[in-house]
C-alpha cells in the first residue's frame, strides 16, 4: 500500500460552507493491520494458566498445602492470599489471559464462592530464560 500522507484539516463556518457548497472529499483510510503478537517461548498456555489459578483457589479453600504455592507467587502476594477470610468452596468461572506487551501476560479470572462471584488479577513477565508470576492479586 501507498505510504499515507497528512493533511491539513480546513475548518469552515457553517454559513460560508452553505453559501459555497461542500466541494471537499471524505475519504476513510483503513487502519493498518496489526501484526499478530509472537509468542515468546514457553509462553505459558490457556490450559496452563487455568491450572494455576485453579490451584490457587484450592489452596484458598484449603484442598492443597500451602506449599503448593510458595515457589509460584511473591511472597507478599502469598501472604496476602493466605489472609483472604472468605470461607467456603471456591469455583472457578473463567481464566481471560491478555498480552498488552510482548514479554507480558495478564490474567483476569473470575470465581465463585458463597454464591457471590469474585475475581483475582495476574501479571506474568518473561525474565530472561522463563516466566514469572509478578502479581497475584483478589479484587
Amino acid at each position: 500500500p501507498a505510504p499515507r500522507t497528512r493533511r491539513t484539516v480546513m475548518v469552515r463556518s457553517l454559513v460560508e460552507h452553505r453559501r459555497n457548497g461542500f466541494r471537499g472529499q471524505i475519504r476513510v483510510l483503513p487502519s493498518p493491520a496489526a501484526e499478530p503478537p509472537h509468542p515468546l517461548p514457553g509462553a505459558p498456555t490457556q490450559a496452563e494458566i487455568t491450572r494455576l489459578m485453579r490451584l490457587v483457589l484450592e489452596v484458598l479453600d484449603r484442598r492443597r498445602p500451602q506449599t503448593h504455592l510458595e515457589n509460584w507467587l511473591p511472597i507478599a502476594d502469598f501472604r496476602a492470599l493466605m489472609r483472604e477470610e472468605h470461607p467456603g468452596p471456591r469455583r472457578l468461572r473463567s481464566v481471560r489471559p491478555s498480552a498488552p506487551l510482548p514479554g507480558v501476560l495478564e490474567v483476569c479470572a473470575t470465581f465463585d464462592v458463597d454464591e457471590r462471584a469474585r475475581a483475582m488479577v495476574g501479571r506474568f513477565e518473561f525474565s530472561g530464560q522463563e516466566w514469572r508470576c509478578t502479581l497475584l492479586r483478589m479484587i
